[in-house]
This record gives structure tokens, C-alpha cells and sequence, in this order.
């Protein structure tokens, strides 16, 4: 997907992976997303894939690090697009490759469905990328993110 080559940095963060500091990070990046996100419903989208994006971090790729190890993210801008790059130094994804969406059928009954494993059917359905990469020992998650799109735009798997 060719965007250009002009890219704005909203910002670039570093915070410890930790719930709380997760919380105080989605807040801060809301407010600093805010001025280029008119639309309220997009800015809510926005903020849910990155604290699903947080939440997995730090349960699942940091589980068992002691003390908040890092987690480093930042965003920059490109015409209506924004991409939000997620770096830290957890585990790998499972043979390098981020979880695909659970398929549920429609006949299930809510006692029957997992309790967890949605978040990632969230980040796929309300982004139009999501690319990793394992560099140096660290996790490097990108999400590309239509800031004008309507709010029910699914992911677009590359050709």
C-alpha cells in the first residue's frame, strides 16, 4: 500500500509494561492523537486496537519479566493514514507470526465461547495493516490505521 513518502511524527513514547503505565500511555496518546482524529467513534477504534496491542505486550510477550520491561511506541502520519509501532523485547509471536482472528461460528452459545483470544479479531477488524517483524532480540508490531475511514473498515491482508 503506497501512501507517499511525506510522514509527520505524532509521537514516540517509552513506558514500563505495566498496567497502570499502559492506562496513563492510552491516555496520553488519545490526547496527542485527538487533533488529527475529528471523528470521536475513529479516536475510540484507535485507542481500543492500542490497548488491546498493550494489553497482549504485557501479558503475553512480557509475562514473567520482572520490574515493567519496556515497551517503546510511536506514530506517525501519512495523509489519512497513521501507523502506530509497538517495539519491545518480549517473547516472539508463535513462528513469528501475529494471531489471525477466531472464527466463531454463528450457532454457538455464549456459555460455549473462549473467554479469551478476541482482542486480536478487534485489532484486525478495525485496521487496514498489521506487519511484525522479530529485529534484535525485540517484537516490532506496526499497525496502519485509516484515520477517516469509516469505523467498520476491515483489515486488508497484502497482496
Amino acid at each position: 500500500m503506497d501512501r507517499g513518502t511525506a510522514h509527520a511524527d505524532i509521537f514516540e513514547l517509552s513506558l514500563a509494561g505495566t498496567t497502570r503505565d499502559v492506562r496513563n500511555a492510552l491516555s496520553t496518546c488519545r490526547a496527542l492523537l485527538s487533533p488529527i482524529c475529528e471523528n470521536p467513534q475513529k479516536l475510540d477504534d484507535i485507542e481500543l486496537v492500542m490497548a488491546e496491542t498493550f494489553n497482549n505486550i504485557v501479558e503475553h510477550a512480557l509475562a514473567g519479566q520482572q520490574g515493567g520491561a519496556p515497551i517503546q511506541v510511536s506514530c506517525t502520519q501519512d495523509g489519512d493514514h497513521i501507523s502506530i509501532v509497538f517495539k519491545d523485547s518480549g517473547l516472539p509471536f508463535t513462528n513469528n507470526v501475529p494471531p489471525q482472528p477466531k472464527q466463531v461460528g454463528t450457532t454457538a452459545h455464549a456459555k460455549s465461547l473462549p473467554e479469551g483470544g478476541f482482542g486480536w479479531g478487534l485489532i484486525h477488524h478495525l485496521t487496514q495493516e498489521i506487519s511484525y517483524a522479530r529485529v534484535k532480540q525485540h517484537n516490532v508490531l506496526t499497525i496502519v490505521i485509516n484515520v477517516a475511514a469509516p469505523t467498520t473498515a476491515p483489515h486488508q491482508n497484502p497482496s
